[in-house]
């Protein structure tokens, strides 16, 4: 293992940068890199994984890895093809630059697209117009994207084009910039709705490219690009030769300058993160054996990363492409990566498994470590061993040392542990690597190619041409939802301090909603309707004619709260016979005030038994809740589900299974609306989530009903009932284990074989501009107002079936 003294002097040298990057002399590479730190310097120089995590959250489908290969390559085939054509225009002119002006000239050739007034994109196809919003593309365009692309063409132009070709000036760059984003925003939409038609997991390569010749076919001009002989050519500049990775040492740079403006950390915090969230174990305090460690970690991380570089070389042509350096990452750390971005490393392997997450990475890429070594790797590296990277390439070996760098030291630290170690030492990084050699070794590779294939779709379950209509008018019912006035002021003044003391504006994650309940409730066959709001609760009668008759005020079941000078905050409705007398009782959730509980007294006037039932919802933030005869007496019970209290200041982490909010309740029916909290679960800690949704059904058919826990921030629970009356939390043994922020439960029999199958939907938010400086699983969610108006959201419908 070959000496490096830099090591053992300077710990990790984590913001070390050659300060000569932007003072080279002028070229259109120095030029695009500028660009791009200036994208990055205020936010965070985005990840390869959260790129391509945005990519896939614009319009909901994700691409598969050619996909994404694929798009690449067209935006450098697009962008080669302007360079090429502008040269021609401004040697017309006598210009030595490609300008605005020529480019406009060739791009109204290729494309017709404009913006409204609301500041969107339309973009007009011959099969009709796409609408790319403002939010959309603002969105994209805050990452490099296009800009990377640039980059990798002026490499292969540098490289492999003989024939002279003239410069994009900065506002001809920006234009470029511009219009490469909206031709692939407007490929990606196409894209998205084609895979939506035909029931497609994910954007395949072949759809991909279909999209883009119905978005580059409204000009026939366009079909020239598939004849350019770029970049395959194998012809090289005399001047210039593959070997020269100058472009990727000034990326290298431009990154750390980036780390080192927008988040400003230091050594320390970098080695307090090691010892409490990656390796889990003490770092050595000794002065010799902290550098004797240091040293090893990072050489050890330069071979790893030396290894990566030679194998992608192997496979390349004549430059290092991104697809080379995936099949070489591929086969030392193969991995599945989830919506929230963690990684699992070996997912396919019974013992070898490591799930690492995405704020441990987040916290590791802070530091700009894994460009350093990337940096130190090339040095070491001779032009004649290794072919030129390319920028996008450099990008996912940058993320590839990350990812194993934290791996390896959760590996380390495991193994410290079981060792009964004080503290980390050399022996117990070897053992990390060579725990990854062990899984590599033993990994079944075979099992874990990427699967494309079309979900089957479900059965028609009616060939009915009749659409439903809006009946509002006709039906007579009238009704409007809005939050309670007392829970929009505090959402309008509600603040929160941040790390420097000062307070600003936010909103406390309150989710806002109205419930709906049908049941007839003056046993006359039809059915009658309940909905709840801020504006006050509305019960609407059904008559045989269709109409419904609102008897809100008659049947009292509206309260005012004196103490808010508002209506309450409702969540959830009940209609149920709580009391076996015959008549359908309502049951009312709320948010700060207590749950209401009014007895139906003849189907048409109902009394208020709040009191009397006393199931609690005061100072407490309440949602969901069922109805079910828990231990069959006959008597239906009532278990509520409860949020984290925003009221009083509560926040979710970012931890993938939060447990800070407030224990879900189950109350036991004792008769005449007498209700008594019984303790449903043995494992109260894991009863603390942040529970959105709820349901219930006899999933092991062993004649108890048992329940669903539907939570936000984290994970779902599922109970099974006992005869005893106590529940066990059953969601690993069922393998639904899996994080998430569920949304909704919804309990069927889809195929008829008597067992119950579950919709639950989720809602996975990137919040893409609100970075987490060092992350961890303890750090509290942020919900500035600002950039929540700008966050991306993707809806995630899961199908479970139990067998």
């Amino acid at each position: 293992m070959k000496k490096h003294i830099r090591y053992t002097v300077v710990f990790l040298s984590l913001f070390f940068f050659r300060t000569d990057v932007f003072s080279q002399e002028h070229s259109p590479i120095s030029e695009i890199i500028n660009k791009i730190y200036e994208l990055e310097k205020e936010k965070d120089p985005k990840c390869y994984a959260t790129a391509n995590r945005l990519e896939d959250f614009m319009y909901g489908t994700p691409l598969n890895e050619a996909a994404r290969n694929l798009k690449i390559e067209i935006q450098k085939e697009i962008i080669y093809y302007l360079r090429k054509k502008g040269s021609q225009e401004a040697e017309k002119d006598g210009d030595n630059s490609i300008k605005i002006k020529h480019l406009k000239t060739i791009i109204s050739t290729l494309s017709n697209y404009n913006t409204n007034d609301l500041g969107d994109y339309e973009y007009e196809l011959k099969t009709g117009t796409i609408t790319i919003s403002k939010l959309d593309y603002n969105q994209y365009a805050s990452v490099s994207y296009s800009y990377r692309s640039l980059l990798s063409v002026e490499q292969d132009v540098l490289l492999f084009v003989s024939d002279p070709l003239l410069p994009f000036d900065s506002e001809a760059m920006v234009l470029v910039n511009e219009y490469v984003n909206i031709l692939t925003l407007v490929t990606l939409k196409s894209a998205d709705s084609k895979s939506r038609e035909n029931n497609l997991q994910f954007i395949t390569k072949a759809l991909l490219s279909k999209s883009w010749v119905d978005v580059i076919k409204y000009s026939e001009h366009l079909k020239s690009i598939a004849s350019v002989d770029y970049p395959n050519t194998t012809e090289i500049s005399k001047s210039h030769k593959t070997g020269s990775n100058s472009v990727v040492k000034a990326i290298i740079t431009q990154k750390l300058k980036s780390y080192e403006t927008y988040n400003d950390l230091n050594a320390s915090v970098f080695l307090r993160n090691i010892q409490v969230y990656f390796a889990k174990q003490k770092w050595p305090t000794d002065q010799k054996l902290s550098n004797e460690l240091r040293h090893y970690y990072m050489e050890s991380l330069i071979q790893f990363t030396t290894a990566l570089i030679k194998v992608s070389n192997d496979n390349a042509t004549n430059i290092i492409r991104v697809e080379q350096v995936q099949k070489a990452l591929f086969s030392f750390q193969p991995l599945d990566i989830n919506n929230f971005e963690d990684v699992t490393f070996f997912p396919n392997s019974k013992n070898n498994k490591v799930t690492i997450e995405s704020y441990d990475l987040d916290a590791f890429r802070d530091s700009g470590f894994h460009w350093n070594i990337l940096d130190y790797t090339l040095n070491d590296l001779t032009t004649a061993e290794i072919k030129s990277i390319d920028p996008n390439a450099a990008e996912l070996i940058a993320e590839g040392i990350a990812q194993m760098g934290v791996l390896v030291l959760r590996l380390a630290g495991e193994y410290s542990h079981t060792e009964q170690k004080q503290h980390l030492d050399v022996q117990d990084i070897f053992q990390g690597f060579s725990r990854v050699q062990n899984a590599i070794d033993t990994y079944n590779f075979n099992k874990t190619e990427q699967q494309t294939t079309k979900i089957q779709s479900s059965k028609s379950v009616s060939n009915s041409t009749s659409i439903f209509k809006i009946a509002n008018k006709k039906t007579n019912i009238n009704f409007t939802h809005k939050s309670s006035d007392w829970l929009s002021r505090h959402i309008r003044s509600y603040t929160v301090s941040d790390s420097e003391n000062t307070i600003k504006l936010a909103i406390p994650p309150a989710f806002g909603g109205s419930g709906v309940a049908c049941e007839d409730i003056n046993n006359d066959g039809l059915i009658d309707i309940l909905l709840l709001g801020g504006y006050g609760n509305k019960l609407f009668l059904n008559s045989e004619s269709g109409l419904f008759r609102d008897i809100t005020k008659r049947s009292h079941i509206n309260t005012w709260n004196d103490a808010l000078s508002s209506f309450g905050e409702p969540r959830q409705p009940i209609i149920a016979d709580f009391n076996n007398d015959g008549f359908q009782d309502i049951f009312i959730t709320y948010v700060n005030r207590p749950h209401s509980m009014l007895k139906n007294k003849d189907g048409l006037n109902f009394i208020e038994v709040t009191d009397t039932a006393n199931l609690g919802g005061a100072h407490a933030v309440a949602g969901p809740a069922t109805t079910f005869d828990y231990d069959n007496d006959g008597l239906l019970d009532i278990f509520i589900g409860y949020f984290g209290n925003y009221v009083d200041g509560q926040l979710p982490t970012l931890s993938r299974n939060n447990q800070n909010g407030m224990p879900n309740k189950l109350f036991k029916n004792l008769g005449d609306f007498k209700f008594i909290e019984v303790e449903f679960t043995k494992n109260q800690e894991s009863n603390k989530g942040w529970t959105q949704a709820l349901g219930h059904a006899d999933i092991n058919q062993d004649g108890l009903q048992d329940l669903i826990v539907g939570n936000d921030f984290g994970v779902n629970q599922y109970y099974y009932n006992t005869p005893s009356g106590v529940f066990n939390e059953v969601s690993k043994q069922l393998k639904t284990d899996k994080p998430s922020y569920t949304m909704n439960v919804g309990i069927t029999d889809l195929n008829g074989d008597l067992f119950p199958d579950f919709y639950i939907s989720n809602i996975v938010v990137m919040q893409k501009d609100e970075k987490y400086v060092s992350p961890n699983s303890n750090t509290t969610m942020k919900f500035d107002r600002d950039k929540m108006t700008e966050l991306e959201q993707l809806r995630l419908m899961i199908f479970l079936f139990p067998t």
